[in-house]
């Protein structure tokens, strides 16, 4: 029996999914609930603690504390075969039914994706992700999150949430209750981050895998490069403000001539008067 089971030949609920995918707001998305067949006694078994030295820990202000592993040969039995199973042809199939995003390609050195944790006082900064993957020359165009967490209850924070783009309040929070698999796509206006985790909650405790196509879109859909949507400058000497303005305006400047370079390729100038 697999672990993660998302009802891959009922096409009635296939369908639905897909709909349901259409027309979500801000951008393209779908919540499943109880995608799990193992509990959560023996997902808590597995998951390591805080301690565990194959953690890499984030200490920057846009993601405080938190922790993942992408290293597939240490991440513990249980979860390393979740992960697995999440990208399996059958997986991919349905992903790829879902989304209408054909020829998906997973990430078997997890860049980013894994096992990810945050404990309290932790949070994500609303973002966009980098779409290029110069590593292996794909293109990002799905993130899948898995939410592993017995125990959360409302007023935890926590939650995911989907903005868009330029806004200040999400348009969706997501709960990371346990067995809860959202699938987004993943491109320059797909903005989300994750709302400050409360002093009194668990620790926040996820799966995180995308996906990728060898051809890049016919629209621009963003660069090698994670942008922050908002920066912390509160707490700034003169100095380090300006160097924040100065790297704001280098990073709209470079996405400014990635946009272009994409545009004045004469192979989607002509593919896209196709769509």
């Amino acid at each position: 029996m697999n672990l993660v089971d998302f009802r891959h030949n009922d096409s009635d609920y296939v369908d639905q999914l897909r709909a349901s995918y259409d027309s979500a707001k801000p951008f393209p998305h779908i919540v499943l609930h109880d995608v799990l067949n193992t509990t959560s006694d023996d997902v808590l078994r597995a998951f390591p603690d805080l301690g565990w030295d194959g953690w890499t820990t984030l200490q920057h202000s846009y993601s405080r504390e938190k922790r993942h592993c992408g290293d597939i040969e240490r991440i513990p039995d249980l979860l390393r075969q979740m992960i697995y199973e999440l990208e399996t042809p059958t997986v991919l199939r349905f992903l790829s039914r879902i989304t209408r995003i054909e020829k998906l390609i997973p990430d078997p050195y997890l860049r980013g994706g894994g096992i990810h944790c945050s404990p309290p006082g932790g949070q994500l900064v609303p973002h966009t992700d980098f779409h290029v993957y110069e590593r292996l020359d794909l293109y990002r165009q799905l993130n899948l999150l898995l939410y592993l967490n017995p125990v959360w209850e409302p007023g935890h924070g926590g939650e995911l949430q989907l903005f868009q783009k330029g806004e200040q309040t999400p348009v969706v929070s997501v709960a990371p209750t346990f067995g809860t698999c959202v699938v987004f796509r993943t491109d320059h206006l797909s903005v989300h981050g994750v709302s400050p985790i409360m002093e009194h909650a668990d620790t926040r405790r996820s799966i995180a895998l995308y996906y990728y196509t060898s051809t890049e879109n016919e629209s621009f859909s963003g660069d090698d490069i994670t942008y922050w949507q908002r920066h912390d400058v509160m707490n700034l000497n003169k100095r380090e403000r300006a160097q924040v303005l100065l790297s704001r305006g280098l990073i709209h400047t470079a996405r400014a001539f990635h946009r272009l370079g994409h545009r004045s390729n004469p192979i989607y100038r002509k593919t896209a008067g196709n769509r």
